[in-house]
């Protein structure tokens, strides 16, 4: 019986000094600022001319420019991992509004209102760069981390999506159809995926967790015509 006490005793004091005590994990929430800029584009509006049996332009699509979106999700993490690591996971959802012009000889739809829409999570290992004293809070500290990342996004607005979603294809008379949104969103969704690096500062007061930090996502096409953008995040949650 003693020997049984004296070798739980010797376990114990042997994984104490790897035990985290003080930090295991956290989650909470988060908003995301996303830095991006994406310029005018137009379209030709193209039928087939059935009596000459050659397309012809009928109308124009324009869509203006536009700057930057915002996002909200949550997110979770796991402090327990050696040398100093974490693991955490994240996902939110991010739109940036935007105006389109739709123009022929019947129809003159102007600065009509749209919004790209874009799901995304991450996963990120990251590490502690230095710790700090700061008055009154509990704990502080740098970090940097890299990590992957995937994205769905809702396409721009073009003829192939109004042709979809008014009935019957016909953009003078036909009626605006949800159900086809809704299949046509889905059907032309787009994927991506790509890798990511991150730097910030937590700070921590009791249990109440906050993070401020600044990434960079490479990834083709989340924003159009883009490789990659620029992301400010402000989190909040608990750390236990």
């Amino acid at each position: 019986m003693k020997i049984r006490k004296l070798l739980i005793a010797t376990t114990i004091s042997l994984l104490i000094p790897f035990t985290p005590l003080k930090a295991i994990g956290g989650f909470g929430i988060q908003g995301a600022y996303n830095m991006f800029s994406v310029g005018d584009t137009s379209s030709a509006m193209m039928l087939l001319n059935p009596i000459t049996d050659e397309m012809e332009q009928v109308g124009e699509f324009s869509i203006n420019g536009f700057d930057n979106g915002g996002g909200f999700g949550g997110y979770i993490y796991f402090d327990a991992i050696p040398f100093g690591l974490a693991l955490e996971a994240e996902g939110y959802a991010s739109a940036a509004p935007y105006t389109f012009s739709f123009k022929n000889l019947l129809m003159d739809l102007d600065s009509a209102q749209a919004g790209l829409l874009t799901g995304s999570y991450y996963v990120t290992v990251r590490k502690k760069i230095i710790g700090l004293g700061i008055p009154f809070l509990a704990k502080a500290k740098l970090f940097a981390g890299l990590g992957i990342n995937k994205h769905v996004s809702t396409p721009m607005v073009s003829q192939e999506m109004f042709e979809a979603v008014i009935s019957g294809g016909d953009l003078e008379n036909g009626e605006f159809e949800t159900d086809a949104l809704i299949d046509y969103l889905a059907e032309n969704r787009i994927e991506s995926e790509g890798y990511h690096a991150q730097a910030g500062i937590q700070f921590k007061v009791l249990m109440l967790d906050t993070f401020l930090f600044a990434r960079y996502t490479m990834a083709d096409d989340v924003i159009p015509g883009s490789a990659g953008f620029t992301s400010y995040h402000a989190r909040i949650g608990f750390g236990f």
